[in-house]
């Protein structure tokens, strides 16, 4: 016991009193029911949570509705990148007449998302500027065949910014993959916020900071490349 709150080994042993609020904010984001489970076992329990948790998601209408069968991720091994940020993905989608730019970082898969005013190469370019100077440049961007990656101020502003653009073959789109699936979960989430009235930006945030499937959260797995970057760095230094 500290300050009067229970612990059971390192996590909040919650109070009847209090597990519905829990329940609302491991719900935040609409997240479905393992991400759920998985963001409140880092820091809450009480008897029986797992059980409510799921029974809590499968009432809400918004979950239902959003809902796809199953399925499980291959476990693929992934080696320490030699940069933070070091490949990306980038793909478009528009969702209520409105367009989106998705990168996401393939070792971690954190995504950032940014509105576009249109999808010319040039606001494409500015966006991606805007990312870039908070994460630092990648060594190497993938993407599809667009116009707007395809276009010579693209081809101009990689050079210019020292990454080696990959585009995907017209026939063969799946090597572009990781920025679709990242698609997938970032247009279910801005769904089930419109639907829900609820904060996309806030959903995001739940999603960065949600463990997955045997891994830790986006966010934990960003961090980790960007110290053992610096770490190597103030070893050889």
């Amino acid at each position: 016991m500290v300050d009067d709150v229970i612990f059971r080994d390192n996590v909040v042993l919650v109070p009847r009193s209090l597990r519905t609020d829990m329940l609302n904010i491991v719900h935040e984001g609409h997240l479905g029911i393992d991400r759920c489970k998985r963001r409140a076992r880092q820091v809450i329990f009480w008897p029986g949570m797992s059980r409510d948790i799921e029974m809590y998601v499968k009432r809400c209408a918004v979950c239902r509705e959003s809902s796809n069968a199953p399925t499980k991720e291959p476990m693929i091994p992934v080696e320490i990148p030699d940069l933070p940020w070091f490949k990306v993905g980038s793909d478009l989608f528009e969702y209520r007449k409105k367009y989106y730019l998705i990168l996401v970082h393939y070792y971690s898969s954190f995504v950032e998302v940014k509105k576009l005013e249109n999808i010319t190469s040039q606001v494409v370019i500015r966006s991606m500027k805007e990312i870039f100077s908070r994460h630092g440049i990648p060594e190497i961007l993938i993407s599809d065949n667009g116009t707007q990656y395809s276009s010579r101020e693209f081809k101009q502003f990689s050079t210019d910014w020292g990454f080696t653009h990959i585009t995907s073959s017209p026939n063969y789109p799946q090597a572009n993959g990781k920025s679709e699936r990242a698609v997938q979960t970032v247009k279910s989430l801005l769904i089930k916020a419109y639907k829900g009235n609820s904060d996309f930006e806030l959903a995001l945030l739940n999603y960065r900071n949600t463990p997955r499937h045997g891994l830790d959260s986006p966010a934990q797995l960003l961090w980790v490349a960007d110290y053992v970057v610096n770490y190597h760095c103030v070893q050889n230094y």
